[in-house]
């Protein structure tokens, strides 16, 4: 588990410095939205992080995220199929990196290598480092987050 304190947060991925979030353009239906690390120049929206029993939920404008069609989604109905995730930090690469997992970890965020013109799909993978869990650790860049506490005074 990490040290990740309750809060409001963007999250940025590795794999090119780019906004994790729901595309500002969305369809008009109630389906899962999905989470996609955002094309360059696109700020995307900020995160709501609460530690829970099981890691932590994590939400984007107030609706939680879970798994929907192997994607990370935001889903604005049927909250019960949100999930709470393991949030890791990953020191070994820098300050505020983390990793996403699911509870029964080995499994994660990953963000896709194709991008188009909404960005690059975030998916929950295998991690590449899932089966070397010592310290030290190496994951690949689109599978590390930044995370930047935003201060709301």
């Amino acid at each position: 588990m990490s040290t990740l304190e309750n809060g409001v947060y963007a999250i940025t991925n590795n794999a090119g410095n780019r906004h994790v979030g729901r595309f500002p353009i969305e369809e008009l239906t109630l389906l899962p939205k999905p989470l996609m690390a955002l094309p360059r120049g696109v700020e995307g929206p900020n995160f709501m992080i609460q530690r829970s029993d099981k890691g932590y939920n994590i939400k984007t404008f107030g609706a939680p995220t879970g798994v929907w069609r192997n994607s990370v989604s935001a889903f604005l109905l049927e909250a019960d199929k949100s999930q709470d995730w393991i949030i890791t930090a990953q020191r070994q690469h820098g300050e505020n990196v983390y990793t996403i997992e699911r509870p029964e970890r080995g499994v994660g965020w990953v963000v896709d290598e194709e991008e188009g013109p909404k960005g690059s799909q975030v998916y929950v993978k295998p991690l590449s480092s899932a089966k070397n869990q010592s310290p030290q650790s190496q994951f690949l860049p689109n599978e590390l987050f930044n995370f930047v506490k935003i201060d709301r005074k």
